[in-house]
């Protein structure tokens, strides 16, 4: 039985991915750079590359590299001022299994962010663990930030499952030795999830994973 859900935050949880994927390509744009989004969903996302390694990839004088970045940075976060929408069936899914089981949110954004999103959204109190790149030495793929989250709750890792969108996420829950569920999202749904216990197109279906009646 599941005791723990281990929940991704971006692409997830919330659209902020694709957000964070346009406002990417606008400014990648404006420095006559073509971003895809199968590039971004393959690099970025399932390779886990960082946006400063796709700019050079594509061309860009590694002098320009940190302005543009600083630019984009800059709009994602005057952006996250404003509500960031949950993605389809996210609300309905978590207020039916608080007070079930016990939850947490495993990211790689920093906790600033984060917690603009979630109190915005008005579920900051599901979560009893929230793990942010600021907790960590080492983000996703790697095993780390889910190795904090367990150590942090106290719990069993059979008894943990992670719901993740990306291959980057699922791979790092995996060498955490957990079990986790993919979601992918318009930017993921290209990935293989070889890793994954179980793939759904609908984040409620997760509820069927915990061995709860």
């Amino acid at each position: 039985m599941i005791d723990v859900v281990l929940w991704d935050n971006d692409g997830l949880l919330f659209d902020s991915e694709q957000l964070f994927f346009e406002l990417t390509q606008e400014v990648f744009a404006e420095w006559k750079l073509v971003l895809t989004p199968e590039y971004w969903g393959r690099e970025y996302l399932d390779m886990a590359k960082r946006s400063r390694q796709v700019a050079r990839e594509l061309g860009l004088d590694p002098e320009l590299v940190e302005p543009m970045i600083r630019e984009r940075d800059r709009r994602y976060l005057e952006r996250l001022a404003e509500p960031v929408p949950l993605r389809p069936g996210v609300r309905t899914v978590l207020e039916e299994l608080h007070g079930k089981v016990r939850m947490g949110v495993v990211t790689g954004s920093p906790r600033h962010k984060v917690d603009m999103m979630h109190q915005s959204a008005g579920i900051a109190s599901l979560f009893e663990v929230v793990v942010t790149a600021d907790d960590v030495t080492m983000t996703k793929p790697h095993p780390e930030p889910y190795l904090l989250a367990v150590a942090r709750l106290r719990v069993d890792p059979e008894r943990v499952l992670a719901v993740e969108d990306s291959v980057r996420g699922l791979r790092s829950a995996h060498a955490a030795g957990l079990r986790c569920v993919a979601v992918p999202n318009q930017l993921t749904a290209g990935h293989t999830f070889e890793l994954a216990t179980g793939v759904e197109h609908d984040v409620r279906e997760v509820a069927r994973y915990l061995g709860h009646s």
